[in-house]
């Protein structure tokens, strides 16, 4: 970890500004006004699920909205924040990627936490990836096939896989002042459409060698925590694969979620 993202008030106003746009006003001209959460990832999900031995205090502002139908969308949205942070730049470079130069989302058609636990599982993932700590894979992108090795749901479902692909029903992406944004959309899917998939695009984008149980126990039904407490469940509606305030960083602390995900 460097020191660079404490170093001057003018790189703390930049990055900060370009924060707040994104969950602001970019998301909610996206996908709706007034979300749930935010729902940031716990330093469990880097320590026991992942098995790491150490992590970034940064990733824990990292974290996943929900985002209520609206009159044009009858589906519920789960999208990440965080990945699209432009921690390691200097200055701000718009015409590049900022941060990552992605964020995820999932789309469902009802209410359901374990949707928020799904994009935080695949949120570390990739932090774990660009940040080098799985030498050799690259980071996650379009058209990856992701074996979960368990239900997607905490119910029993045919869907094991995710399988990102460019969005169907909202932008692809989106610009702040510090770069570039691309929006990857996760899809459940069976492992014949995995088949399918794999026949037609290229190598799995595996999960590491991760106990299948920590995956299954952390979708079984235990509640993720946030700004509410009111909680629905949910079944899931995928597509199948065809080809000047307080600091952003204050306020994030006081909602940091912690779904109970340890063994």
């Amino acid at each position: 970890m460097t020191g660079r993202w404490l170093s001057t008030p003018t790189w703390h106003d930049w990055f900060e500004q370009a924060w707040a746009d994104r969950e602001e006003n970019v998301y909610p001209r996206l996908f709706g006004p007034d979300p749930r959460g935010i729902f940031t990832l716990p330093n469990t999900i880097f320590l026991d699920t992942f098995q790491q031995p150490s992590f970034d205090p940064r990733w824990l502002h990292y974290g996943v909205f929900e985002f209520r139908p609206t009159p044009t969308r009858p589906s519920w949205l789960y999208v990440t924040s965080g990945m699209s942070n432009a921690w390691e730049d200097d200055e701000p470079d718009p015409n590049g990627p900022s941060g990552f130069g992605c964020e995820f989302v999932l789309e469902t058609a009802e209410q359901g936490d374990w949707a928020i636990l799904r994009l935080q599982h695949l949120m570390a993932f990739q932090i774990l990836l660009c940040h080098g700590r799985y030498p050799g894979r690259n980071p996650i992108s379009p058209y990856d096939r992701i074996p979960l090795r368990a239900s997607i749901t905490e119910a029993s479902s045919e869907l094991r896989w995710l399988i990102l692909a460019p969005p169907t029903g909202f932008a692809a992406g989106f610009k702040l002042a510090t770069g570039l944004v691309e929006l990857y959309q996760a899809f459940g899917a069976t492992q014949a459409e995995a088949a399918y998939a794999r026949e037609h695009g290229g190598d799995d984008g595996a999960y590491p060698d991760v106990p299948a149980n920590e995956f299954v126990k952390s979708c079984g039904g235990e509640q993720a925590s946030g700004d509410h407490r009111e909680r629905s469940r949910g079944l899931c509606q995928f597509s199948s694969f065809e080809h000047g305030g307080d600091s952003l960083f204050r306020r994030r602390s006081g909602c940091r979620s912690e779904p109970a995900i340890n063994p």
